[in-house]
């Protein structure tokens, strides 16, 4: 058992920390520090107008957002059901939505609106147009939403998906005290599952960066690693 589970925790590292596809030219969008995230500016996956941007997962920071329609000219769309302002349309191209993105049309308990992919699409009219470039950070609910995006065809218009993983219960939080960030069993190859799916649809990594925020020491391997993993996907032709 402990072989086993020793062969899904380095399976699981070894894949996020292999770059699948060699950028040229990578470029930070936003903040250097956390908020920012970078961006393949390769000609012919790079952004360009008329691109539209959706962005889960603001957290008070619009760097990236901003970044991304003064730079490419894209209509970012940013979403986020934790922050205290309302729904609004912040300049020409950047608008905010108090909303979440999961699994199902739903209010959680908190008074969170949350929606399905396919829902936001409809409600945005965007059912007929690509969307270039998807951020997911979103505290762990990755693990929820991921799913729902792979069984629908959302995925197949996409070109970049920028994605947070959180591998374990309560890594969003970010708190160095917590002593065993571990993920179980079941979600390391739920998480294997998912990066498979994602290869089969034809998206390579090219870029990863480990949180040292969430850095830990595997009770397993005994190594020293993150629990947080920032990793940018192409998808390819």
């Amino acid at each position: 058992m402990i072989s086993f589970f020793f062969q899904l925790i380095s399976s699981h590292h070894r894949y996020l920390s292999q770059i699948q596809y060699v950028c040229d030219v990578i470029e930070r969008r936003g903040r250097v520090t956390d908020g920012g995230w970078d961006v393949c500016d390769d000609k012919g996956v790079k952004p360009h107008a008329p691109c539209i941007v959706y962005s889960f997962g603001v957290g008070d920071d619009f760097s990236f957002d901003d970044a991304m329609a003064r730079e490419y000219g894209c209509h970012v769309y940013s979403f986020d059901p934790s922050m205290r302002m309302g729904s609004v349309q912040r300049g020409d191209k950047t608008y905010f939505y108090k909303q979440g993105l999961a699994d199902s049309d739903r209010i959680l308990p908190n008074g969170w609106v949350m929606a399905r992919i396919e829902s936001i699409r409809a409600s945005l009219k965007h059912t007929k147009n690509a969307i270039h470039t998807v951020k997911l950070d979103i505290e762990e609910w990755e693990w929820e939403v991921l799913p729902d995006l792979l069984a629908s065809d959302f995925l197949s218009s996409v070109t970049q998906l920028l994605v947070e993983f959180h591998q374990c219960d309560g890594c969003s939080k970010y708190d160095p005290d917590q002593e065993d960030k571990e993920p179980s069993r079941d979600r390391y190859i739920h998480m294997l599952e998912l990066l498979n799916q994602l290869y089969h649809l034809k998206y390579r990594i090219f870029h990863h960066h480990h949180n040292r925020a969430c850095n830990y020491v595997s009770k397993f391997t005994r190594e020293e690693t993150s629990a947080c993993s920032e990793i940018g996907f192409l998808r390819v032709s």
